[in-house]
């Protein structure tokens, strides 16, 4: 009996949720390997998966790529035909000399966006499974299943945080590159070098969430594409996200008064070694540019998601450190596994009718 794809997503999703309890009552180490083996069945899935939205675009691009040696040798020029970056481009030709097969292509890209997640979270996260939890519930399926490429840029982006975190900067760095080599708005994520030298306080946090709200009055993206004069990949990036301005204002408005709860309920809390230079200060100060970048780029709501996505990663570690040092661990924990559910189903819906 063939099951439907949304049908096989939920019960991925069974899984991931019987696991955040099971955490609660046996040790780490046997979540961990029980959570290894999930994630080589997550990824195999996501190789393998029915096609959706955007994966005609891709096996587009890929069935039209040369294979390496080809390109290497006179054919770079069909490089100029897809405003996609590089270093996606050439995954697609390594792939094609190995086999013709985009399977393949998704494979890796799965391998290396839920890698990073797993290897992260069982290093900083203290409750691992409730990390994949929530990852599976507000990035999986936008980012592993449809936006491959910015699924990418979002994994990377948040293990380069280990890195900068443990003063590596070079590794720091590489990743980075790495990430905007498959999507470019990856680069934001140097930002978190910037943001990794203040210390977040009460007041500065509240400074920002007044700031934010200012700017999603302001509409200045329209000068900017002006400025750019209809040219570059910028300008084609920022133009494909239009759509429905006031609709999709609205979403956005909705998510940025979202995310302000969610900062203001966990960043004007005293909790953990919030210091300069901590690992939960560097988490809260990446999710205070979130909201931020969520309000400015309110203009287009596709603008916003995939740049405030990359700040908004952090949640799969911030979360569970909070839960760690709060006293209301099992009341939170609990209302998480009841609202996110509902999430992740409205997200399965919308596979089918993106326009809702």
């Amino acid at each position: 009996m063939q099951l439907s794809f949304n049908t096989e997503l939920y019960f991925i999703y069974i899984i991931a949720f019987i696991l955040v309890i099971l955490e609660q009552f046996i040790k780490r180490k046997y979540i961990e390997i029980i959570l290894y083996f999930f994630c080589v069945f997550i990824i195999l899935f996501t190789a393998f998966r029915d096609p959706v939205s955007d994966t005609i675009m891709y096996t587009d691009v890929f069935n039209q790529m040369p294979d390496i040696w080809n390109l290497i040798n006179g054919e770079s020029i069909i490089l100029d035909k897809f405003p996609l970056e590089l270093g996606y481009l050439y995954l697609n030709s390594i792939v094609q000399f190995i086999v013709s097969a985009p399977q393949l292509l998704f494979f890796i890209i799965a391998t290396i966006s839920i890698s990073a997640y797993y290897f992260l979270f069982r290093k900083y996260s203290p409750y691992i499974a409730l990390s994949f939890f929530i990852y599976l519930s507000l990035l999986y399926i936008f980012r592993e299943i449809v936006q491959i490429r910015n699924g990418v840029a979002c994994a990377l982006v948040l293990y380069s945080v280990k890195f900068l975190y443990e003063q590596k900067i070079k590794k720091y760095i590489l990743i980075i590159l790495i990430a905007a080599s498959f999507h470019l708005t990856a680069v934001v994520g140097f930002s978190f070098y910037f943001i990794n030298k203040i210390l977040w306080t009460r007041k500065k946090i509240l400074l920002v969430l007044f700031f934010g709200l200012i700017v999603t009055q302001i509409e200045w993206i329209y000068q900017v594409m002006e400025i750019l004069g209809n040219m570059g990949l910028l300008y084609y990036r920022i133009a494909k996200y239009q759509g429905d301005v006031v609709a999709q204002q609205e979403v956005t408005l909705v998510k940025y008064l979202l995310y302000c709860f969610i900062l203001a309920y966990v960043g004007l809390n005293n909790w953990g070694n919030r210091t300069k230079g901590s690992l939960e200060n560097l988490l809260l100060g990446i999710l205070v540019f979130g909201v931020l970048i969520q309000g400015s780029f309110h203009e287009f709501r596709e603008l916003a998601d995939r740049i405030s996505s990359l700040f908004y990663t952090v949640l799969f570690l911030l979360i569970p450190i909070y839960l760690k040092y709060t006293r209301w661990k099992y009341i939170i924990l609990i209302a998480i596994l009841i609202i996110l559910p509902f999430y992740f189903y409205r997200t399965v819906q919308w596979i089918y009718n993106p326009l809702q």
